[in-house]
């Protein structure tokens, strides 16, 4: 079959996703090893075993799996990321915290710190464009960790990973400057209820966030007692929730920021 030819049968078994045309092309990209704009226009023909590689990426596709699941790759802040079923896949979301956190940071040698790290996306992209910086990122989960220094030494640069639980190792806060980090913040019983592909295949322990999903903004907010700026990722209806955390600890200067959609996504404050 001719290489054009695979991407309509893609297209066609994947008919129920939302982007089925999108979809076979990065799976083809990502079998042939081709850029989409000669796979668009190439009249060679796939190999079998390369097509047969493309039908077990388009049933899984066909399951629900995240295609960054699939391929192993997602993209973050420009960077290339590899993830898997055990770190949650970096989201364009999560691009404004970091971003939030770079027009602070600037040029100052700060030391930071990102907690619940997962692929290493934030740390490892507040290292790429604030080079001075001294960035240690920490996980409880090894495997999380593992995927974090293959991605800190893919995109060439040195961060501090420690594999930590974070109700046990607060001791270390007070030694950064900044503190930056996207918790877990479903609330319990809502894990139920979110799509079936983050649901199904995204690891539930970054994502539950307790009861009321606050968990980590009480538990981080409460062991903080220095002075440092801190970024919390949020969901869009825990503005209020989290800023009255922070006041309740002490913290001032509290700020938000909106994602695309004009929801809140980041808050960020001071500890004086």
């Amino acid at each position: 079959m001719q290489i054009k030819d695979t991407l309509t049968y893609g297209k066609k078994i994947l008919q129920n996703s939302s982007t089925p045309f999108l979809d076979s092309l990065i799976l083809l990209e990502t079998v042939t090893n081709l850029p989409k704009e000669k796979i668009l226009i190439s009249e060679n023909f796939l190999r079998d075993d390369l097509f047969d590689k493309f039908c077990d990426m388009l049933h899984l596709r066909q399951k629900n799996m995240p295609i960054q699941y699939i391929i192993n790759r997602a993209e973050f802040m420009g960077l290339n990321f590899f993830v898997d079923k055990n770190v949650l896949i970096p989201r364009r979301d999560t691009e404004i915290l970091v971003e939030t956190a770079i027009n602070y940071i600037g040029h100052k040698k700060l030391n930071v710190i990102d907690l619940c790290t997962g692929s290493g996306c934030i740390a490892i992209a507040l290292k790429k464009f604030c080079s001075q910086i001294s960035i240690s990122a920490l996980d409880i989960s090894l495997n999380a960790i593992d995927i974090a220094k293959k991605n800190s030494a893919d995109n060439n640069v040195s961060v501090n990973f420690l594999c930590r639980d974070i109700f046990q190792s607060y001791n270390i806060f007070n030694e950064f400057d900044v503190i930056i980090s996207n918790p877990p913040y479903i609330s319990s019983n809502q894990i139920d209820n979110l799509d079936e592909n983050v649901k199904c295949f995204e690891p539930k322990s970054a994502l539950d966030g307790g009861i009321d999903g606050l968990t980590f903004y009480k538990f981080i907010a409460q062991k903080i007692n220095h002075k440092c700026k801190i970024f919390f990722e949020i969901g869009y209806d825990q503005a209020n929730a989290v800023s009255k955390i922070l006041l309740q600890n002490k913290f001032i200067n509290i700020s938000l920021v909106k994602d695309f959609a004009n929801l809140d996504r980041v808050i960020y404050a001071d500890k004086e």
